[in-house]
């Protein structure tokens, strides 16, 4: 199937096939689940629509959930629904997929208040957004207001007792809630922090990064990065070293 640039899909339910998107692609009549049995490619003219009226994936917000593999251009368009109003720590599986290239050229995302923002550090490894607090920008876990080469170390050290980190990195030395730890910590887009997201980090900021919209954004260092990655390498092969998860497959 081909999309032209004044035509739109909308609605649940499946599409056998290729699907090559240069108009509009919108899951649900108002929010729904739209399910590709085959590959999805989105050209530079094409947009995914999704809206977010909640948190429960399927009946409250959109998702686009391809078997296949997906190329990504063109905008991702964000919007919300009946009068829904985000809170830290909410989470939005928006997109699956059986592989993935490319990125968006656009992103467009609803205005928050205060100090919340849009965290999109899982967005290109797991299809998820997420709602931070931008004073804990994800993967920022040194807490230099940067997120760069250091904070693999600082994130390693993190998770040899992650309830002491807890415990003394919050606002003067004391500790961060559960929200604020989730949202610096959380790199693979799964509501948690735990050893699979010292590999979010690494593959975070090998991607360039970018990880709130739009206030803040990765500081990759490429030289540093990888003699950090290979003085990593060389830490899991000492017999005390600590053991490190790797993110499961599912997209």
């Amino acid at each position: 199937m081909s999309i032209g640039p004044l035509g739109t899909v909308k609605g649940s339910g499946a599409i056998s096939g290729a699907v090559q998107n240069g108009g509009a692609v919108a899951p649900g009549t108002s929010a729904g689940i739209l399910t590709i049995a085959g590959s999805y490619t989105q050209t530079a003219a094409g947009k995914l629509q999704i809206e977010l009226g909640g948190t429960t994936q399927g009946t409250a917000y959109d998702q686009l959930a391809v078997s296949g593999a997906v190329a990504l251009g063109g905008t991702l368009q964000v919007s919300l629904i009946n009068s829904f109003s985000p809170s830290l720590g909410d989470r939005f599986d928006i997109l699956d997929w059986g592989s993935r290239t490319g990125a968006f050229s656009t992103v467009t995302l609803p205005p928050l208040s205060g100090t919340l923002g849009w965290g999109t550090s899982a967005l290109y490894t797991a299809g998820v957004l997420s709602l931070i607090d931008t004073n804990y920008l994800p993967g920022d876990v040194d807490r230099d207001g940067h997120v760069n080469v250091a904070d693999v170390a600082a994130m390693q050290r993190a998770l040899r007792d992650l309830n002491l980190y807890q415990a003394t990195h919050g606002p003067g030395g004391g500790s961060l809630s559960s929200a604020q730890l989730v949202s610096l910590g959380d790199l693979t887009g799964d509501g948690q922090v735990t050893n699979a997201d010292l590999q979010g980090l690494i593959d975070y900021l090998a991607s360039g990064g970018g990880g709130v919209t739009p206030e803040f954004t990765a500081v990759p260092e490429p030289a540093s990065f990888f003699l950090a990655v290979i003085g990593l390498i060389a830490l899991l092969t000492r017999p005390n070293s600590l053991r490190l998860g790797r993110p499961q497959p599912g997209h």
